[in-house]
């Protein structure tokens, strides 16, 4: 009974000790809980209803973004499909096929349905029809077709009866042999330049990769689809035909009478988010639908919420359990850090046995200042680098959300003094690469970036304490000067002019390139720095080409009065026809007349960049006419940005010599020689064909299709072979049968002319022609008994 007795009495004791704890306890756990079950209950009820809100407008600005790309698609169509409507081919010379069959034309109809058809992934058939007698209808893939059924001519001849000489069909069924069914089609009524069109120009569209530029695609068969605003389809979901939960969709867009929106749409069991917006396609209205499951997106939400409820209560329960029966270990964590403390006293630097986790904090907080101090040395040392970064995002825009107050503040917080300060900008351009060939190899313009970027900062900061270089790796750099307020504007011109002078002289004398300094407007807002940066680089293009060594100001640069074009059209003649002859050095030749003429100008340096690339898409051009790929050896893309980044004709000269010239006329020198082959070989045959086959009614044109030759092109590698031309080489192999057989055997005159291929009459007057006598006076005087 005693045992028992001193038990209770120590429970007792220790449950009076505890009772603050155990209250303290109860306190936090159904703190620490309410939180959460509230937590729960703002998810399930106003965090669901603003998902739902955020979907809406997000889908909103999706349907947005997907009806720009639509729409940019369908438009880059048609401004491609214009360009080929005016094509001359599909022009006025349609009028002659309604009277006579012009083969060569037709051919090229043939061609442009193919360019057309291939010229935009959109495209899937490009159809002519041609309104003559027949009706014909003219396709890359079915040739000419000609309409039997007056019903299918009557659907196409619709086509010329509306009002618009281009406009977009919903949905128009194909020729019946093609068994394509129907798809969108873009029609245009030729020719444009007749008030009375004579035919059509039909372009079906893809309907899978229409499908694939909405860009959209979801489970159960949802997705999106277009639709005309009278509820016409263009592409459903799935490119196929219609589903009955589409048709229900279309009519509730329909029903709902505005040009976009979002609404809830309940169906099979679900709740639905539709979103649509129409846009204007050549005056008629289509509709892009897209559709979204809400209750699959709030889902997860609805379920975490709940989950949150049990948790809550859950947790508050164990917590009123474990408060009570927890007084006997509310000191268990103390005792166990004491005794952490004790085992680590020596590290902790504690001496005796007493443990006071004060002054462990204390030596803690001492060890994370060493930390921090070691931190801010670091920082210290990058402190360059993160100044060049921020710049360098600075002028590329990437603050643009940031008020004038925070880019401010955080240029201040990166060591920069700007309390009533202003920013001066300064560009500077280094041109003339080609002239360091032989100090400098093509890899050393960063080198070259390098060296001038430092300097330009050193030559800076001899005038301006706050000066920072951005090397823009293209052997430009800017200088950002930041100068108190209270400096007269005079004052702050007049110190920039020096240092451009300064700038000059020193990269002129050690690197030895053109230089251009261009002096940029100050202003005290930060914020418009990269405006300003793009108005000095504008007005460096229009730096003269001829001037080695120049300073601009942009505050004195006028506008000039437009000059007459004097563009070397002769010279570029002289480059794409020397290329095309596969002559490097008579090419190199008329390109650096070309540059020398262009120097002589004396324009800017914005005119050469557009001059230059113009040579560089007409030499393109003239080499594509040729024949050639001129799109082999590098990306055109890639080639004309590299070519804008030139401002100095020797540079250019260089580009070219390396990138357009060598590569172009050794393809040139390597088809040719191909091709010298293929004739050879081809006119070698054809010389055996006439041995074998002189008696017979040949002529150049069987020869031609026989060989797949064109006959123009036959006769003149023919004549380039043999050195005399198809008739004659015939006529002179049948004289020289016809004498053998004169004289050697004794056919009659009329048997001769019918061995060699002649009628009696015609081959007496020929003979004689070629020989000066007759085949009866010939055979008198040689004949051999």
């Amino acid at each position: 009974m005693k045992r028992w007795g001193a038990m209770f009495r120590k429970s007792d004791i220790l449950w009076k000790q505890g009772h603050f704890y155990r209250k303290s306890l109860v306190i936090v756990l159904v703190i620490s809980c309410l939180p959460t079950l509230l937590v729960g209950i703002g998810v399930n009820w106003i965090g669901v209803s603003q998902l739902e809100s955020n979907v809406v407008e997000t889908r909103e600005n999706q349907v947005n973004q997907s009806v720009l790309r639509i729409d940019d698609s369908l438009t880059q169509l048609e401004k491609n499909a214009t360009q080929w409507a005016f094509n001359q081919v599909l022009g006025m010379k349609l009028l002659d096929l309604l009277n006579f069959y012009d083969y060569e034309h037709i051919r090229e109809i043939f061609k442009t349905l193919f360019l057309l058809k291939n010229s935009n992934p959109l495209v899937d058939e490009a159809y002519l029809y041609l309104d003559d007698v027949h009706g014909n209808l003219y396709s890359d893939e079915g040739g000419v077709v000609v309409m039997e059924e007056e019903a299918e001519r009557s659907r196409f001849r619709a086509l010329l009866a509306q009002p618009h000489t281009t406009y977009w069909l919903p949905s128009f069924g194909r020729f019946k042999p093609a068994q394509n069914g129907s798809s969108p089609a873009l029609i245009y009524q030729l020719p444009v330049e007749n008030g009375k069109p004579v035919a059509a120009l039909i372009i079906f569209l893809n309907k899978g990769k229409l499908l694939q530029t909405i860009g959209e695609s979801f489970s159960d068969g949802l997705g999106s689809f277009l639709m005309s605003k009278n509820g016409e389809w263009i592409v459903t979901s799935n490119a196929k035909e219609p589903s009955s939960w589409e048709e229900e969709l279309k009519q509730a867009v329909l029903a709902q009478g505005n040009r976009s929106g979002t609404f809830s749409y309940q169906g099979q069991g679900e709740d639905y988010s539709v979103s649509y917006s129409t846009f204007n396609r050549l005056g008629s209205n289509w509709i892009y639908v897209s559709i979204a499951s809400l209750s699959k997106i709030t889902s997860p939400i609805v379920f975490a919420s709940r989950l949150i409820y049990a948790v809550s209560i859950g947790g508050l329960l164990a917590g009123i359990i474990i408060a009570i029966l927890a007084s006997r270990k509310l000191y268990e964590p103390i005792r166990y850090l004491t005794g952490l403390f004790r085992i680590n006293r020596k590290a902790a630097g504690f001496r005796g046995t007493a443990v006071n986790e004060i002054e462990f904090i204390e030596k803690e907080w001492k060890q994370l200042m060493l930390e921090s101090e070691s931190l801010h040395e670091l920082a210290k040392r990058q402190l360059p680098r993160l100044r060049e970064g921020f710049l360098l995002q600075l002028v590329q825009g990437h603050y643009y959300s940031w008020t004038e107050a925070e880019v401010r503040q955080h240029m201040q917080q990166l060591g920069w003094e700007m309390e009533k300060s202003s920013i001066a900008v300064v560009l500077i351009q280094l041109h003339g690469v080609a002239k360091l060939s032989g100090r400098f190899l093509e890899g050393d313009r960063q080198l070259i970036s390098y060296a001038t970027s430092n300097i330009i900062e050193e030559a800076a900061k001899s005038r301006f304490p706050q000066a920072e270089v951005i090397n823009f790796q293209d052997l430009t750099a800017g200088l950002f000067l930041i100068v108190p307020e209270e400096y007269p504007p005079e004052q702050v011109k007049e110190e920039l002019n020096k240092l451009a002078e300064q700038l000059t002289n020193v990269l002129e004398s050690i690197i030895r390139m053109g230089i251009t300094v261009c002096i940029g407007r100050r202003t005290s807002c930060v914020t418009h720095i990269p405006t300003v940066l793009e108005e000095t680089r504008h007005t460096i293009k229009n730096r003269s080409i001829a001037d080695s060594r120049s300073i601009l100001d942009v505050e004195d640069n006028v506008i000039q009065e437009p000059v007459p074009v004097q563009y070397p059209f002769v010279l570029e003649a002289e480059l794409i026809q020397a290329i095309r002859a596969g002559q490097p050095e008579e090419s190199l030749d008329a390109l650096e007349r070309f540059c020398y003429e262009l120097r002589q100008l004396k324009g800017t340096q914005s005119m050469f960049t557009q001059y230059i690339l113009q040579l560089l898409g007409n030499v393109q051009f003239g080499y594509l006419k040729g024949g050639y790929d001129p799109y082999k050896h590098a990306a055109a893309a890639n080639l004309h940005v590299e070519l804008a980044g030139i401002s100095e004709p020797d540079d250019a000269i260089v580009w070219f010599q390396n990138q357009i010239i060598i590569p172009y006329t050794r393809e040139v020198q390597r088809l040719v020689s191909t091709r010298n082959e293929h004739q050879k070989l081809l006119i070698e045959q054809m010389v055996d064909l006439l041995q074998r086959s002189y008696h017979t009614d040949i002529s150049l044109e069987s020869c031609a299709d026989q060989y797949g030759v064109n006959p123009f092109t036959l006769s003149r590698i023919f004549k380039q072979e043999t050195g005399v031309n198809f008739i004659d080489y015939l006529t002179e192999l049948r004289m020289v049968k016809s004498k053998q057989l004169l004289t050697e055997t004794d056919y009659k005159i009329n048997e001769i002319a019918g061995q060699v291929g002649y009628q009696p009459t015609y081959f007496n007057r020929i003979f004689k022609k070629y020989e000066g006598i007759s085949p009866s006076r010939y055979r008198q005087l040689y004949y051999k008994s």
